[in-house]
């Protein structure tokens, strides 16, 4: 085995030191494909189905980390101008909606990928933007003829004169509504001196300073630290607005500037423009940065200022206009929200219109608006929340009255339920039918509902029309309804992987087919498990049972996974279950493929921490997260499935800081397996998860609840695994390297793994098989009848 760490031979090139490898049960499931996405075409005629990107290779993801640049607090893609954690997709297939035939099949090339596909309104084209080795493209495919506009894979000239597309806070181009062009922000060359200044150490001094006002701020990485590198991310944002017919050439419409976002208004005439004005923050990351607003008439030039924010480096609501967008069911119409003076908690409603001298105060809300709806006869479905509850009212844009519709707990919306929403002209929209609008809950029985409402009555004063119901042997979900009622659902059970269905009333297509589970998974039996702690709060978990297991044959060694979740009420919680029919979404990253090696593995097992009696949820961490593994091993005891002694408790994350913290404080697990955690809570003196106090308002509780404070009670072997390029706030890869040495200067059985590249979650193809190695090598080692004496040994794949 590995007792140092070695990191120079594997940063310098990642062949020299080879990965492990799984054992073939595990090895098959490295490559699972990952489900596609759905996209229905305005029209309801088309059907996409986007195929994300399959893993890359750890040369690949090298390749990629090196392009990166961790500025502002994300990660950038600096020659492609792209925000490293935007979807990729290596291919789209497009159909009839009404049948399974690929009418069309595209491809990205080898070395590059496809994003952010996108229907013209009038469903005559399929934008998206094709990424290769050095910058980002605008393309069309025309989906009368499937030719696509230009055609990069054929004109190999075309493409090096392509305009490059700018997505460094994003991908956000968009459709004209007519249908006739698309507008896309056009990256402007960096200045090769600043990209230059960037590769080289700094001589800059940074000198970071408070102003004495309270600013507190989660602890946040990737964060700006000179004036270099300020004016390198303004250049990295500078781009110019383009539009861009339907041959793709091009007309400018703005100067060169930093921006963060724009919006054509519905009526092609008025431009929001959103930009980034300089001095940008050393203590905050870019979506608190000061945004300068402008609306530009694109007819005579004109710009006129609004609704802009100054810069905000801590961590509440931001004052200033919030959510600024165009109302899609009006010419020019621009919608915003802001804090209500002294009551942080609650909103006010803003509306301009071009010629306005100021803007008009539309209503003044009790509680935070969160989402805002366009309804019929200038009416607007406004969503508000306080408390985990949310009200729906309708607003009369033509009185200013505001009407209560329905309120309920945010967490069950069992009744009256969600409206039902579509996305159409770069909107989301209601669903009606016959001028009543669609509502989805879920039924005591756990059955997807449709119901249909009246708008102009309160929803409490009603007798709900029920449209369309799931069956109850298989769970079905709502992605639309067509024009004819029809409905485009999502089916699929523990045996029947997820697949798109179009239901009738008197027949049902099926439109998609997933991907079959290797044969290694064959046989591995799920079936959720519903129990209770101590205190009689309601838990559960998904269990996984290798295949052939018969009770008969005695207990199995047994792989706990969990993630602890802070709930108000009891309400909350158990809206949170997961439901029973789910079909066991794998990927080789989960626990719960473990099954397939022969371990018994309780996935997904909920620990709740519930807030009581006027107190905070994490007044009580300890004792419920005790509570909640003691109740876990219990009922795999009493189903004879495992046996107290030869468990072991795993964790990803805030996982992982439940797993440190249950092996110090209980000797209910034989071993456990950490992965990406944070350790010393101390070192997150401003908070985590959804706790706000920090560390000198609640000096006890961080130090209560900080495993690494108390390394010298973990007794149980515990596996670190950590990715070296972890960028996620709180979880930085020095978490997991003090905790194994503090566990190996006490004498601990412990093991660290690094690796190389990875970030949060982990990617490559040979990171998960060394990720699937180590934690089979090690439940096999620590889960044995008489497991082996370990030592504290780190290894840096």
């Amino acid at each position: 085995m590995f007792a140092c760490a070695v990191t120079a031979a594997v940063a310098t090139s990642v062949a020299a030191d080879p990965y492990a490898r799984p054992i073939a049960e595990l090895d098959a499931l490295v490559d699972l494909p990952k489900p596609a996405q759905s996209q229905l075409s305005p029209d309801q005629r088309w059907l996409l189905q986007a195929t994300p990107v399959a893993r890359p290779t750890i040369a690949a993801l090298q390749a990629d980390t090196i392009a990166l640049r961790g500025l502002a607090g994300i990660a950038i893609d600096v020659k492609r101008r792209l925000l490293s954690s935007e979807p990729r997709f290596a291919g789209f297939s497009l159909q009839s909606s009404n049948a399974a035939t690929v009418i069309h099949h595209i491809q990205a090339p080898e070395l590059g990928f496809f994003l952010a596909p996108k229907f013209s309104p009038d469903s005559r084209y399929l934008s998206f933007l094709q990424a290769d080795a050095d910058k980002l493209q605008l393309q069309l495919l025309d989906l009368h003829t499937g030719q696509r506009v230009p055609d990069l894979t054929t004109n190999i000239a075309l493409a090096a004169t392509a305009l490059p597309i700018n997505a460094i806070t994003g991908v956000w181009y968009q459709w004209a509504s007519d249908s006739q062009s698309v507008l896309a922000p056009v990256a402007e060359p960096v200045p090769a001196d600043l990209m230059q200044q960037q590769l080289e150490p700094s001589v800059q001094q940074s000198v970071p300073q408070s102003d004495g006002q309270r600013q507190p701020q989660r602890t946040i990485q990737l964060l700006l630290k000179t004036q270099q590198q300020q004016q390198l991310f303004a250049a990295l944002l500078s781009a110019t607005v383009q539009q861009f017919d339907l041959k793709l050439q091009p007309t400018k419409l703005t100067a060169p500037q930093p921006l963060q976002h724009f919006e054509l208004s519905p009526d092609r005439q008025h431009l929001l423009l959103a930009t980034l004005p300089l001095p940008y923050s050393y203590q905050s990351r870019v979506d608190r940065f000061a945004i300068d607003r402008q609306v530009l008439d694109l007819a005579t030039g004109q710009h006129t200022d609004l609704a802009s924010q100054p810069l905000d480096e801590g961590r509440k609501t931001r004052k200033g206009a919030r959510a600024v967008q165009w109302l899609a069911d009006a010419p020019a119409t621009l919608l915003w929200r802001e804090l209500r003076q002294k009551k942080r908690q609650a909103d006010t409603l803003w509306l301009w219109r071009p010629g306005q001298s100021t803007p008009q105060l539309l209503a003044t809300l009790p509680w935070r608006l969160e989402q805002v709806h366009s309804g019929p006869s200038q009416q607007l479905l406004l969503l508000e929340e306080k408390s985990g509850v949310e009200r729906a009212s309708w607003l009369d844009l033509n009185s200013g009255k505001l009407t209560l519709w329905y309120q309920q707990r945010i967490a069950s919306k069992a009744y009256p339920g969600t409206p039902l929403t579509t996305y159409d002209k770069e909107q989301s929209r209601l669903v009606w039918q016959q001028q009543k609008l669609l509502l989805k809950r879920e039924s005591p029985a756990r059955q997807q509902q449709l119901w249909a409402y009246d708008r102009t009555k309160p929803v409490a004063s009603q007798t709900a029309q029920l449209v369309w119901q799931s069956q109850l042997h298989v769970r079905e979900q709502v992605k639309a309804v067509f024009s004819d009622q029809s409905v485009l659902l999502e089916r699929q059970s523990p045996t029947l992987p997820p697949a798109l269905w179009r239901w009738f009333p008197a027949q049902q297509i099926q439109l998609t087919t997933a991907a079959v589970l290797p044969a290694s998974w064959a046989g591995v039996e799920q079936q959720q498990v519903s129990f209770e702690r101590v205190d009689g709060t309601k838990l559960s978990g998904t269990l996984y049972l290798p295949k052939g297991f018969e009770r008969s044959q005695g207990p199995l060694p047994t792989l706990i996974w969990a993630y602890p979740r802070e709930y108000e009420s009891q309400q909350d919680l158990q809206a949170a279950v997961p439901h029973p029919l789910n079909y066991p979404g794998l990927s080789a990253n989960n626990a719960a493929v473990l099954a397939a090696a022969g371990f018994a593995v309780f996935d997904k097992v909920t620990m709740p921490i519930l807030a009581a009696d006027k107190k905070l949820a994490n007044d009580q961490y300890l004792p419920q997260l005790i509570a909640n593994a003691e109740a876990a091993v219990a009922v795999l005891e009493r189903l004879g499935v495992a046996k107290r002694g030869n468990i072991a408790i795993g964790g990803h994350s805030y996982g992982a800081f439940m797993v440190a913290n249950l092996l110090a404080h209980t000797d209910l697990f034989a071993a456990g397996i950490a992965r990406s955690g944070a350790y010393n809570r101390t070192l997150t003196p401003f908070g985590f998860q959804s706790e706000h106090r920090n560390l000198w308002q609640q000096q006890p509780l961080y130090l209560a609840m900080s495993p690494y404070l108390v390394a010298d009670k973990i007794t149980a072997p515990l596996l670190l695994i950590h990715g070296e390029a972890d960028s996620n706030s709180g979880t930085r890869p020095q978490q997991s390297e003090l905790m194994f040495a503090a566990l190996r200067g006490l004498g601990k059985p412990s093991r660290l793994v690094l690796l190389p590249y990875e970030g949060h979650h982990y990617q490559a193809q040979e990171s998960v098989r060394q990720l699937l190695a180590e934690q089979y090598q090690w439940l096999q080692q620590h889960l044995a009848p008489q497991p082996r004496k370990a030592s504290a040994v780190v290894v840096t794949r």
